[in-house]
């Protein structure tokens, strides 16, 4: 079966990638392997201006904690209550589906 609404999807996201890696390549050719998992953090959590998420959320119905956050600290990270943060996982979870039906 062919979809091509869905490979157009996927086109365009890789021309996305690929274009990251050029940009990134300038400076080292031989380096895209070492290159690739950042440029892939980047892309799924950077908010898409088609649909106002982030691949990274439409995914796991919450938003990513950046390793920075964790390092230097944030409001969120600062004010983290493990029993408030399971509850509000289990509602972003009953609604992940009406977010992607949404995007």
């Amino acid at each position: 079966m062919a979809h091509p609404q869905a490979n157009g999807q996927t086109e365009i996201s890789n021309k996305t990638i690929v274009n990251g890696l050029k940009k990134r390549l300038l400076r080292s050719k031989f380096a895209w392997v070492d290159e690739l998992p950042t440029l892939l953090w980047s892309y799924r959590t950077t908010t898409r201006s088609s649909t106002g998420e982030t691949s990274f959320s439409l995914t796991y119905g919450t938003e990513v904690v950046l390793p920075l956050e964790i390092v230097v600290g944030s409001l969120r990270t600062k004010s983290f209550e493990e029993a408030a943060n399971e509850e509000g996982r289990r509602q972003d979870l009953d609604m992940l589906n009406e977010k992607r039906e949404a995007a």
